[in-house]
């Protein structure tokens, strides 16, 4: 048995990483003492087989042929790579038994010495490393003596052509095999993990098989010989046709290998798109796939001078982690963006100092390139075992290895990508509400106990409104950006700052035991916040409301809190509060405004809301020109609403088309109903800066006048300064489209808003109504009644109809009279009226104004 690739390979039992370290001449004593053990075994053993001498036969096979056969066996052997082990098939068994039959004993063991040392120098230049020179070639001899101990023992005086001589020798043959078995194991036993009984019978188990069939084709020659050296050339050439298609199996098998190891390592990088996942999964599948004792993947950063910490990633990779500078060092990958090749024999002075450094033996280094660039490398470096180093055809796998690593790495940077822009605000990357809640759900599934409670805090900013309005939205934007690094810095290191959208921000605030801590996180918060930003040429004042809520002391889901969050917000807005936390009491006014919601919304539903009117007179005649429609709720469960206060539902919760509708409907339909008895009164009904914008307000206007067959002119739509101011230029376009329609416009509660007597001039309205506020004392009061008048003096001067709401006394009537007011509505008149009472009360109103008159 050869044992030389056995030893230089770790090729029995799957030692190969242990022979592999003992070769590196760490445990120089051991190999030393069983060099020594070998070679008493070959004096002791030595003087029995040579007393056999003289009555050995002689055969054709001279020792000078035997040593060239044992030479030549040697070399020839076959390497079988089975994942990450090597199994070698040698021929050297048949020189062996042929040595036994027909040697002397000294000759075959010179034979077998010198033959074996020859190929250990010459082809596996082991003259390099002295220790496993004298290992192997003490082995050598001791497997010749014992081989020839044991054939003498078996062959009983036989010829070479009996049977049982030619049995002899093949037991020989496999003792020796056994033994070096053993005595490699032993080796190891000492140098390395220990090893049981059932390790050493396995290593002996794995040897003879093949052992068997080198010997029993070893006999066929030797009895060739007996009859003739030419008979024996068939036998050796069949032998050699084996040996050659062994070789080809082994290297189809070896590119079936390579073919399944690339399938399933394209299984393998697909099924973890992380690119934290893909480079160890990487390095893992290209160590199985190309036999390597290291793996490495190096990342460049765009300038490609330095490493980016991409290729810390693998750093935990067994067996060891080659250095970032592995790549970088060479100055030829990142130059030149080609392969690299350093083989274990080359001499290129670069290649020798790189080995030498990074105590390596050879190395494969590709080039990782996308869209044109070269943005890393990928390698392996010491290929296992000694068989034979990387080559031209690992480059081409490892290539191709790269391509799909690079398409791993762009796939899994583009979904790192995604998931970031899908937990973060785009504008001040910050975590959005989403991922605001993930966080809050996470600590809520913690917060059972006193010491696992926390804080949340929502930040409203003041008057953002009106920075993007006057300055633009880039200028609001760049003050978001200014906020969320202002927060960020107010915070501990475990706390979280995201935006929920708009102008709203929220602070979780983790180990946050008492309230007391919280607010004073929300001051400090606050506190940064009132310094003024400064956006280029501006210099914008941003205040802040803050309103935060302790968890788990108000417990419950993400939305819950956040709920809760904001009615603190919105109670602290309301007291003119800088921060303020949230009690119960400020959810029970939520929980009534829900339940009128629910309420409102199945009044529309039904059609329950009630349509009542208040005639408007001539003040200098009497006679009732027109009425305005109100609308009044009554509910089973909550009483009479008061109409601020569902109109203001209504809008929030997106009801106010409903209620706008229906109002319409009642009011036109009403109106044309008491047009033969009171032909030329015309309804006025009040819009709603959201109605006045529907864009189905206008088509809705014209079915129903159409299906009522009222006069345009009878109906008068009721706006307030703010509907008109919130969006002016598109509210500015429906007003005309109203005009031109011929519906009469006016201007609501006149006085508490802009008051812009000027901005009015650009109105198409034909009436103001001055706010009752102004109304109520005008008899009286000397300012309001300046205020009143000045109003009439310049809406006449404008052309406009003056009507004042709110006259509850004749002696304000007279006072309106005086000034030269157009009409009057209130008390003083009528009180409002369900509109089926308009027509008894306007024929009453009728005959006393009669008499009266």
């Amino acid at each position: 048995m050869d044992l030389g690739p056995l030893l230089a390979d770790a090729e029995v039992g799957g030692h190969m990483r242990r022979a592999r370290r003992w070769a590196a001449g760490r445990p120089a004593a051991c190999a030393a003492a069983a060099s020594l053990l070998l070679l008493c075994v070959v004096a002791a053993l030595t003087p029995t087989v040579v007393a056999h001498e003289a009555g050995r036969p002689r055969a054709v096979v001279t020792t000078g042929v035997l040593l060239l056969i044992f030479a030549v066996a040697q070399a020839c052997v076959v390497d079988i790579e089975f994942r990450r082990q090597t199994r070698s098939v040698s021929l050297s068994e048949i020189p062996f038994l042929l040595g036994l039959l027909c040697l002397s004993p000294m000759s075959f063991l010179a034979a077998r010495v010198l033959g074996g040392f020859a190929s250990q120098v010459a082809v596996r230049r082991q003259h390099r490393q002295p220790l496993k020179l004298l290992f192997n070639t003490s082995l050598m001899g001791a497997e010749a003596v014992l081989g020839l101990a044991v054939f003498e023992a078996l062959r009983g005086g036989a010829s070479s052509t009996d049977p049982r001589g030619w049995t002899a020798a093949v037991g020989g043959t496999l003792a020796a095999n056994a033994f070096g078995a053993i005595a490699v194991e032993s080796l190891l036993n000492l140098i390395d993990v220990p090893r049981g009984p059932r390790d050493l019978a396995g290593a002996v188990v794995s040897a003879l098989p093949q052992a068997m069939a080198v010997s029993s084709l070893a006999v066929l020659i030797s009895l060739s010989l007996t009859v003739s050296a030419w008979a024996a050339l068939p036998v050796v050439g069949v032998a050699a046709i084996l040996v050659l298609g062994y070789g080809a199996y082994a290297e189809l098998r070896a590119r079936h290998e390579a073919l399944g190891r690339l399938y399933t390592f394209s299984h393998e990088v697909t099924k973890h798109p992380d690119t934290d996942l893909v480079l160890p999964t990487v390095l893992r599948q290209l160590q199985d796939m190309l036999r390597a004792e290291h793996a490495f993947v190096t990342l460049f950063d765009e300038d490609g001078s330095e490493v980016s910490s991409a290729g810390d990633a693998v750093r935990w990779h067994p067996p060891r982690y080659v250095d970032s500078s592995f790549a970088l060092s060479t100055g030829l990958l990142a130059e030149r963006a080609t392969p690299l090749l350093m083989t274990r024999s080359s001499h290129e002075p670069s290649h020798v100092a790189w080995r030498q450094a990074l105590g390596l033996r050879e190395a494969a280094v590709v080039p990782l390139r996308s869209e044109g660039q070269t943005i890393g490398a990928l390698g392996v470096a010491d290929r296992l075992g000694e068989a034979r180093g990387f080559t031209q055809l690992d480059i081409q796998l490892l290539e191709t290895v790269a391509a799909q690593v690079v398409t791993a790495l762009r796939n899994g940077q583009l979904l790192d990508r995604l998931r970031h822009d899908a937990l973060h605000d785009p504008l001040t990357q910050l975590p959005n509400r989403g991922h605001m809640e993930q966080i809050l759900e996470r600590l809520l599934n913690g917060a059972t106990a006193a010491t696992s409670s926390f804080a949340v805090a929502l930040i409203g900013l003041g008057s953002f409104k009106e920075v993007n309005d006057s300055l633009g939205h880039q200028v609001g934007d760049d003050v978001l950006r200014a906020v969320a690094e202002r927060l960020s810095s107010t915070v501990r290191e475990h706390d979280t700052v995201a935006r929920l959208g708009g102008d709203e921000f929220v602070l979780v605030l983790p180990h946050t035991a008492t309230a007391d801590e919280a607010l004073a996180a929300c001051e400090r918060a606050q506190l940064a916040l009132a310094v003024p930003v400064t956006v280029g040429a501006f210099t914008v004042d941003v205040s802040a409301a803050v309103g935060f809520v302790m968890v788990p002391e108000q417990a419950g889901t993400a939305t819950q809190v956040l709920r809760h969050a904001d009615l603190a917000l919105t109670a602290a807005r309301r007291a003119g509060r800088e921060v303020l936390q949230f009690q119960r009491e400020h959810d029970q006014g939520l929980t009534h405004r829900l339940e009128l919601v629910a309420a409102l919304r199945e009044a529309l539903t039904q059609d329950r809301l009630a349509l009542y009117i208040q005639p408007q007179v001539d003040v200098v005649t009497g006679t009732v020109v027109g009425v305005e429609a109100l609308s009044r709720w009554h509910d089973p469960v909550h009483g009479t609403v008061p109409p601020d206060l569902f109109v203001a539902l209504a809008e929030r919760s997106g009801m106010m088309h409903t209620l706008t509708e229906q109002v319409l409907e009642k009011a036109i339909r009403s109106c044309a109903v008491w047009q033969p008895m009171a032909p030329g009164i015309g309804i006025a009904v009040n819009l709603s800066a959201r109605s006045l914008l529907d864009r189905e307000l206008l088509p809705q206007i014209d079915r129903l006048l159409a299906a009522h067959r009222l006069p345009p002119s009878l109906l008068t739509l009721e706006i307030t300064e703010s509907s008109v101011m919130s969006d002016s230029t598109a509210s500015i376009q429906v007003l005309q489209q109203c005009r031109q329609r011929g519906l009469q416009l006016s201007v609501d509660d006149f006085g508490t808003g802009y008051s812009s007597l000027s901005y009015l001039r650009r109105l198409p309205v034909q009436e103001v109504k001055i706010d009752k506020s102004f109304v109520l004392d005008v008899d009286h009061d000397v300012e309001d009644a300046t205020i009143v008048r000045s109003i009439v003096e310049l809406g006449h001067a404008l052309g406009l109809r003056i009507v004042a709401e709110g006259v509850e006394r004749p002696d304000a009537m007279a006072a309106l009279q005086t000034m030269g007011c157009d009409l009057a509505q209130g008390y003083a008149i009528a009180h409002p009226m369900p509109v089926g009472d308009f027509a008894s009360w306007y024929r009453d109103y009728r005959r006393v104004s009669v008499v009266a008159g």
